[in-house]
């Protein structure tokens, strides 16, 4: 190797390094936003698994285990998020995929309701715990001064074919919680997800709570 073609491929090394550097100095230096929040929950949040092999004598559906999220975002001006969750089993018709009628698998719901601008920066990672083969991560979100001001509304069915006009709706409970926990089936999604809490939240303009610090 000349000395020539020694220099170049330190200035090419050097370069890469140093538009490495910038792409990551400029990426933690932004500032994430309430729908960076929003759209990592439902895009990243949750988790699923098969259960076909626990019902070996069911050729006609497939099974499954899930937790998912679907996201209301803040409108306007507004901070409220609504995040819908269904965790439990679920099946479909292999063919049709439509739900079978009458089905013995009734997953739990829960509605919550939180201001992004009640939040701490501050979170809390736990885990892991287990569902099926997966290993579940849960980032807790807490309230400033620890004020239960997540609304979290919880209904349970009970299984098998509900009555002519109505649902199999067996509970509904409402309760106030000052922290809520996000699941990830992937600690690296659970880290990142705390920064993002950590980077947007101080931009939130907190509401007067008396008493909360």
């Amino acid at each position: 190797m000349t000395p020539r073609m020694f220099a170049t491929r330190i200035f090419v090394v050097i370069g890469i390094l140093t538009i490495s550097m910038l792409s990551e100095s400029s990426a933690v230096a932004s500032q994430a936003t309430a729908s960076d929040i929003t759209d990592f929950i439902k895009n990243s949040g949750g988790w699923f698994y098969s259960t076909d092999l626990s019902h070996p004598g069911d050729t006609l559906n497939h099974y499954w285990v899930q937790r998912s999220y679907t996201i209301t975002p803040a409108a306007g001006s507004s901070s409220i998020v609504t995040i819908a969750v269904v965790q439990g089993e679920q099946k479909v018709n292999r063919s049709t995929g439509a739900p079978p009628p009458c089905s013995t698998t009734q997953p739990a719901t829960e509605t919550v309701t939180l201001d992004l601008r009640v939040l701490q920066s501050a979170t809390t990672i736990s885990g892991p715990t287990v569902s099926g083969p997966l290993q579940i991560w849960s980032v807790g979100l807490l309230v400033s001064g620890g004020k239960p001001l997540i609304r979290v509304i919880k209904g349970a069915s009970a299984p098998g074919c509900p009555p002519a006009g109505g649902t199999n709706d067996i509970s509904t409970q409402q309760s106030d919680v000052n922290t809520y926990a996000i699941q990830f089936a992937n600690q690296d999604q659970a880290k990142y997800f705390q920064m993002l809490i950590a980077s947007a939240v101080p931009a939130f303009n907190p509401p007067m709570i008396n008493g909360a610090s």
